[in-house]
């Protein structure tokens, strides 16, 4: 269900489950969908799901939609990274309520802050730290900070590969952070070629401890969203539409559950875990995963886990047009979270500053 008829087009399906796990436990979800944007997901006023997407295009909007890569968030920052930028939202939860075109629909408002020009890195997993973001930077095999000093700062890399450079050498893409330090890295295989995971069997995949400069596990089928929860590893094998338990000391990992579709995008709070599902990709033909075969039609969308145990919760399903969920990132005590549609050029907007904060009315330009 959801709060206008418009809303029904951006999901396929949602079960009762996934609905009442949002709604009690005051939840709301960001994703980077492929194609359509950023997508927000919540429970509107009237307790019915909430799912809006928002294009975030740039540039001129003829040109479409830019694509959404990695997210990371908490109650009061969105980030949110795309082809060449990553932009830094911030949350104006006293103004929400009073939004121009929908008072009383959102209990957080994101507005833009800051980007930070990237290039083409291929941002894939974010995470905030105190004075910086941490991110993969795929495309340089590297694991790279931003704080505005540089475009990005390489603060590690896999001891296989031999330079930063912009080749995607093993895509590299998942990051696990604990206390503020890097621990836990995946990648498509141990690779020093450019695209040279390209050329190989996607079940070469390797899980790298960082602090003892080591595989923890290898043979992994396309790995990706590494995790720490509460001390607990957890890893995604994306080609078996798999999520992992894994033990920190000896590697050895344990299937928790099977999901119909190539996992990417993970998160957890409060006992369930939330995982991103995608079809695949045209050009995965010439690497058969194991998913496809174990699952011959496979959904775009989320499904909701009991972290103990494996067994789903509940399911939202993305319609056909859906392809892929890149990444999801969790908004805690948030209900219903809406986002500066930059895409519109008459949208309304909000500004912060010392005074105090102000929705704007874009007016309209005079030559």
């Amino acid at each position: 269900m959801t709060d206008d008829v418009t809303a029904q087009a951006n999901f396929r399906h949602a079960d009762a489950g996934f609905c009442r796990v949002l709604a009690e436990r005051k939840l709301a979800l960001a994703v980077s969908l492929v194609p359509g944007g950023l997508v927000l997901i919540g429970t509107g006023p009237s307790g019915k799901l909430s799912v809006e997407v928002f294009p975030l295009r740039t540039g001129d909007a003829e040109k479409g939609p830019a694509r959404v890569w990695g997210l990371a968030a908490n109650r009061n920052r969105l980030v949110v990274a795309g082809p060449t930028e990553v932009t830094v939202y911030a949350n104006s939860p006293m103004l929400a309520a009073q939004h121009p075109e929908r008072p009383g629909h959102y209990d957080a408002f994101f507005t833009p802050r800051v980007s930070y020009f990237t290039g083409a890195c291929m941002v894939h997993d974010i995470v905030i730290g105190t004075s910086s973001l941490t991110m993969a930077a795929t495309a340089f095999s590297a694991v790279c900070t931003l704080d505005g000093r540089y475009n990005f700062d390489p603060i590690w890399h896999p001891n296989f590969i031999s330079a930063v450079v912009p080749e995607d050498r093993c895509h590299l893409n998942g990051i696990a952070v604990a206390d503020g330090a890097l621990r836990y890295v995946t990648a498509f295989g141990p690779f020093d070629a450019a695209s040279g995971w390209r050329r190989r069997a996607l079940n070469e995949g390797v899980l790298l401890d960082v602090e003892h400069d080591r595989p923890l596990c290898a043979g992994l089928v396309a790995p990706h969203s590494p995790r720490l929860f509460d001390g607990r590893l957890m890893v995604l094998e994306s080609g078996e539409g798999a999520v992992l338990d894994v033990d920190r000391a000896s590697g050895e990992r344990r299937t928790l559950a099977k999901l119909p579709g190539f996992t990417r995008g993970f998160v957890q709070h409060d006992g369930v875990l939330f995982v991103g599902m995608s079809r695949l990709r045209p050009t995965s033909d010439g690497f058969p995963l194991p998913v496809a075969a174990r699952c011959p039609d496979l959904l775009c969308g989320i499904a909701a886990l009991d972290a103990a145990t494996g067994a789903e919760i509940g399911m939202l399903e993305f319609p056909p047009s859906a392809q892929e969920v890149f990444d999801l990132a969790l908004l805690p005590g948030v209900a219903c979270a809406g986002v500066a549609d930059l895409s519109r050029p008459d949208a309304p907007y909000l500004l912060d500053g010392h005074a105090g904060t102000y929705w704007m009315q874009p007016q309209p330009t005079h030559r």
